[in-house]
């Protein structure tokens, strides 16, 4: 899957970065409009397009429920599970 360079999440506008010096795979700022999206590790090694597209449906589903003002905005265990599903979805399709 392809990753966006932009996004919009409702009325707001988020910028999609590709980093490689974080120590997190990634992370959404709501106050700065980006989502940041690792290509490495913090200890070194790349990390997989398909757990890069992960990273992104998880950081945009914590913009969505932060978008709705939902009470799961931060449950990170509901997060996780709900972006793996979306991502596996994704690619899934038989053309």
């Amino acid at each position: 899957m392809k990753i966006p360079k932009q996004v919009t999440i409702g009325d707001t506008k988020y910028e999609v970065r590709r980093t490689s010096n974080d120590l997190r795979l990634g992370y959404i700022s709501y106050a700065d409009h980006v989502i940041s999206i690792s290509r490495v590790y913090f200890m070194g090694g790349r990390v997989s397009a398909y757990e890069q597209a992960d990273t992104f449906w998880h950081e945009l589903t914590h913009g969505i429920l932060h978008d709705m003002g939902h009470r799961l905005q931060n449950n990170e265990q509901f997060v996780t599970a709900f972006a793996k599903r979306l991502n596996k979805a994704v690619h899934s399709p038989k053309f």
